[in-house]
């Protein structure tokens, strides 16, 4: 009988011994202990220890980054446009825009893209001709391209409307025709009005929309202003 309780007794020890090294390792984990010789980590600290006051504090967000946010917000300033020459913008700041309203015209580089409608050429110059008559004898304008990669086609016009070219091109395709569009990307220079920030206060998006709605062509976008000049500043 004393033997099995002294059996007890070590296995009693030996779980108490692995409990206290278990402990000892989870104390030496919070207490930030880094595998990487040199670094020094802090101990952590668990959010109830921490001082309700000191959580408060830690929390907010700092002035600077409030300041910072609204700075962000009152440098946001209207762009409408586009306008295909400077005199047009010129027309529209002056006539539309209220009086006191701060804003400058801007050239600006777009990527456009154009929407190439062609047929291919038969080879045989009889049959071509016969193509070029029929199309021509459905109202469209016909001509044979003589350089790029359509080198040899028929060409049935570029569009900047990209529904008005995939109609062209159903319609063609419906006639058996063996039409594709081949997309052509170009810059070009258009004309901005960037109303600045302190304009902006002054107009709502109804209003700017109520501005463009006689011009469709137009649009308007929010965006944030590095500062309206005075003079054409080009992009």
């Amino acid at each position: 009988m004393l033997r099995w309780f002294f059996l007890i007794l070590l296995l009693v020890n030996l779980a108490l011994f692995a409990w206290f090294q278990q402990e000892l390792n989870m104390r030496d984990r919070l207490s930030g202990r880094s595998e990487l010789a040199g670094v020094d980590v802090k101990p952590v600290k668990l959010l109830s220890e921490i001082p309700v006051k000191l959580r408060q504090r830690k929390s907010s967000p700092a002035p600077g980054v409030t300041e910072q946010v609204g700075a962000e917000l009152e440098q946001a300033c209207f762009r409408i446009g586009d306008f295909s020459n400077k005199s047009a913008a010129v027309r529209f700041q002056q006539a539309r825009l209220p009086d006191g309203v701060e804003s400058s015209i801007r050239s600006v580089e777009r990527n456009e893209p154009d929407y190439w409608v062609y047929v291919k050429s038969p080879e045989d110059l009889q049959q071509r001709q016969g193509l070029q008559a029929e199309l021509r004898n459905s109202g469209l304008e016909v001509s044979l391209i003589k350089r790029g990669e359509l080198k040899g086609e028929l060409s049935l016009g570029r569009y900047s409307n990209k529904e008005l070219a995939q109609a062209l091109l159903s319609a063609l395709l419906e006639q058996n025709h063996p039409a594709k569009i081949f997309e052509v990307s170009y810059k070009s220079s258009v004309f901005v009005i960037e109303v600045s920030h302190n304009g902006s206060r002054a107009l709502s998006d109804s209003s700017i929309g109520e501005l463009i709605a006689t011009n469709p062509e137009l649009k308007s976008e929010k965006k944030v202003c590095k500062g309206v000049a005075s003079a054409e500043d080009p992009e």
